[in-house]
């Protein structure tokens, strides 16, 4: 981090982010495979349904609670939006182990 600045409050906080960053992209990763495996099976409208209930509610609001209400700043925006990632995951998960999706037509 000192490469790009000497700031040490800037340091600190690009610290604290990438450490929130480790459980953040491991689940984003995760969900990018389930979310494209759920579409290529033809169950394209549950995940944008959920993306859409999922970002507003969760990594918006959370990020606005974390940041502001509780006062922690971009880190807690990084906590909202690893939340979403986490909850949409869960949900995302518990709809390919539904197998909802096998009742899908790929072709018309």
């Amino acid at each position: 981090m000192g490469v790009y600045t000497d700031n040490s409050q800037i340091i600190l906080l690009g610290i604290s982010v990438l450490m929130i960053g480790a459980f953040l992209e491991p689940r984003r990763n995760f969900n990018v495979v389930l979310i494209n495996s759920l579409r290529g099976a033809g169950d394209g409208i549950f995940p944008v349904v959920m993306a859409i209930i999922s970002t507003w509610g969760v990594a918006v609001l959370g990020g606005y609670f974390f940041g502001v209400v509780l006062g922690y700043g971009l880190p807690g925006i990084w906590i909202g939006m690893t939340c979403d990632e986490w909850i949409r995951g869960i949900y995302m998960l518990a709809r390919w182990h539904s197998r909802k999706w096998t009742k899908k037509s790929i072709v018309g």
